[in-house]
Parts: structure tokens; sequence; C-alpha cells
């Protein structure tokens, strides 16, 4: 039987393993290097894996439990609390996503991709799938360091970023620039795309508002995203799924499609603001209070409130915006409710 391998790597050692498990028709568990190494062996007890792979060399784990044929990897979701929550991607999903992806970015082999976030994510870990199944050459970094971006990006052209990171390196030196993991700026190259995915769905499946070829989106009567694509999970580790009988991926964001069938998202279900029987979409604030300070950052939340059940509150750490001018521009561009209150 097929067994799931944890992987306690980072840079080629992680590549090198990752192949090997692969080669032994094992899959494979990438752990983040960034928790504790108790926690990282938690992580890999937890969802089953009977091997782990450290700098130390191999060793057994207790109660593995076997993976199912054309099984390639599992991912974990969860933080550093509570049980994580194990996606399980097949090769043939891996695959797809990789097809694509290089497809939708115009990838040749001319390209070069720098792989510099954490592999134990989706969005790190799918440029190293992505190069391995497209057979494109990568340099892959132990972690994100902007003296070494810049140093690879004279020979790399293809990057996978957060915003974070993006916002700390030259953009132009790179042929394409991939955008996940968060809101992207507002004013950004045109050599970088945003793109919409998650780890269920084996990695972004749309870029810049469109559908890859195949990935078919639609918009249940709650808002709810829904997605059919050859790159989402066949299950959860525990044997449950986010997929219904009729093939559709049940996202958790909300969001709509225009005319073009371009999407937009307005975030996440839990995420919304329910603000005396008014939704509010954080990102639709957070992203006017931007545009009043771009230099600082900022993040608006619910907080419960015995009148009103929750008021928005906004969080920043601008010196020159005030309360009054927020609200004011809020409320020309959105709507009164949209204001926040702190």
């Amino acid at each position: 039987m097929n067994r799931l391998v944890a992987i306690d790597l980072v840079g080629d050692e992680f590549v090198s393993a990752l192949t090997q498990a692969w080669d032994n028709g094992d899959a494979v568990l990438p752990l983040d290097r960034r928790l504790s190494v108790e926690v990282r062996r938690t992580t890999a007890t937890l969802l089953g894996a009977s091997e782990i792979v450290t700098d130390d060399g191999r060793s057994d784990l207790d109660a593995g439990r076997d993976v199912a044929n054309g099984d390639a990897l599992v991912v974990a979701t969860s933080g550093t609390t509570g049980a994580p929550k194990g996606v399980v991607l097949t090769h043939a999903a891996i695959r797809a996503s990789a097809e694509l992806s290089a497809r939708a970015i115009g990838q040749t082999s001319d390209d070069r991709w720098l792989a510099c976030l954490p592999v134990a994510h989706i969005g790190g870990l799918s440029v190293v799938t992505r190069s391995i199944l497209t057979n494109t050459p990568m340099t892959v970094l132990p972690a994100f360091d902007v003296d070494e971006v810049m140093r690879e990006s004279e020979r790399c052209t293809l990057v996978s970023l957060v915003p974070t990171a993006f916002q700390r390196i030259d953009p132009s030196r790179f042929r394409r620039i991939l955008l996940g993991g968060g809101r992207p700026p507002v004013e950004r190259p045109a050599n970088s795309i945003a793109t919409y995915g998650m780890t269920e769905t084996g990695s972004g499946v749309v870029y810049d508002g469109v559908p890859f070829e195949g990935v078919v989106i639609t918009i249940d009567e709650s808002g709810e995203i829904l997605i059919k694509s050859p790159t989402i999970m066949r299950c959860y580790r525990d044997g449950t799924t986010s997929i219904d009988a009729d093939g559709w991926l049940h996202t958790g964001d909300i969001g709509s499609l225009d005319s073009d069938g371009r999407l937009s998202v307005r975030g996440r279900r839990g995420d919304m603001i329910n603000t005396g029987g008014e939704k509010v979409w954080p990102d639709a604030v957070e992203a006017i209070v931007h545009d009043m300070d771009p230099s600082s950052e900022h993040v608006v939340i619910g907080v419960d409130d015995p009148e009103w059940g929750q008021i928005v509150v906004l969080v920043t750490t601008s010196a020159a915006l005030t309360l009054d001018s927020v609200r004011s521009t809020v409320r020309e561009c959105l709507a009164p409710y949209a204001a926040p209150k702190r």
C-alpha cells in the first residue's frame, strides 16, 4: 500500500525528498518549519504519516495510515491551534493545476521559477510541483529573503508571492508575478497577476478574475462561490469533504460574476460584519482607507455590540487618519452603515 511521508525539510532537500517519495508511490505531507518541532511532529501523527524525514534522517511513526492510489499530497490547512485538516490532492489534480497555470501565464522553455514561499502552504508548494511537472528549471530558497530574491531575479523570470513580500521587492525584475494569500495592492504593475484559489483547489484557479480553461464557477443563492475544476481535492484526510453530490466545491467565500464571467471576491462568509441588520464587507472598507493613506496598514473588523449586534472597527498604523475623516469618506463611497464607529 502507498504511505504518507511527512517531510520536515526546506530548499533543495525538500524537493529531493518529495521526488523520492513520489518515485516510491507515496504521498507527501510538507511540514511548516516555522512551527515548533513538537507541533510539526504532532501534525504528522494526526494526519496519519507513516514516516517523517528530517535533517537527521528518516524515522517511522506509529499509527500511520495508508493513502489511496493516485494521492500525491496532503496539505495541512490549520494553524498552531486545533486539529490540522489535511487536504488530499491527487497527481492528476496537481498536474492539471501545473499545466493550466503554465498555459495562463504563457510559460515557455526560457522561464525559470523562483520558489521562496513556505512549501508547507499551497502557494509555495505549487511553485515546486509546477516546476517539476512542467519540466521547468527552478531555484528554491529556504525562506523569503529580499536580498536573495533580488539576486535570483537575475536568472529567474517567474515568482509567486504574498502581497507583503511583493511590496518589498522590485517587481520589474520578473516577467510574471503571481500574487495570492491576501488582497493584492490596489496599484500594481502589469506583470503581476492576482490569483484566486485555495488549498482545496490545488492553488489558484482564477487569474485576474478569469477562471482557467475547464474551471467552472457559479454563485449560489447565498452568494457563495462554488467551483468545479480538474484541480480540486479528492477529500480531506479524515474522509470528509466540502464537495457536494453534484461535484461543486463549496469555498466558503462570497463573490459575484459579471456579464463576462469575471469573478469578484468579496470575502469569507465568516468575515462579513452584520451591523444593525446591514452587511458590511471588510475588504471594501479597507480598500477605501488604503486609498486615503497607502503608506500605512489597515484592517477592518467586526466587534460585538449589544445595540448593533456588531460594529465596524478600523485598526490602523496611520497617524494621519482621523475617525471623522474615515467615516466621512466611507459614507460617501459606500454607505453610512459601513463607516467605522471606532
